[in-house]
């Protein structure tokens, strides 16, 4: 049984690493002048909640948190990284490959942890507000 979790482990980690490498390709995309606007807007959006130190749905829900770096995260970059020119993601992944050689990390953005804790806000106030949830508690 120990080999399985072993297993399941190991390819935990590889799929971090490679949505790790991918994040950092989409960075350097994201620099590149050459990209077009509408992916530039919407790999913003996406390396601002990769980049934030909040999550969606928090890492201490026991399956879900992590199902949210391993699945929602990795498809929001390939779909950003679907719709990039070849030669700008070319560069991209020559420049993420060095920045990973040299064990360098992105910087993480604060004032995405403030967008992330809006969203947050404004779920639990319109939760409360529209659903009549407020009775439940009283």
């Amino acid at each position: 049984m120990m080999g399985i979790y072993q297993a399941f482990k190991e390819y935990c980690n590889k799929v971090i690493r490679f949505s790790k490498f991918k994040i950092y390709v989409l960075w350097f995309a994201l620099k590149n002048p050459d990209t077009p606007k509408l992916m530039k807007f919407l790999g913003f959006v996406v390396l601002l909640y990769v980049l934030s130190p909040i999550d969606l749905i928090p890492d201490f829900i026991p399956v879900l948190g992590y199902l949210d770096e391993l699945i929602l995260v990795s498809l929001m970059v390939s779909v950003c990284l679907y719709f990039i020119p070849q030669y700008v993601m070319d560069d991209s992944i020559a420049l993420a490959k060095e920045l990973i050689k040299k064990e360098e990390r992105l910087p993480k953005l604060k004032w995405g942890a403030i967008l992330i804790a809006l969203i947050w806000l404004g779920i639990i106030w319109y939760i409360l507000t529209y659903t009549n949830a407020v009775k439940y508690f009283l």
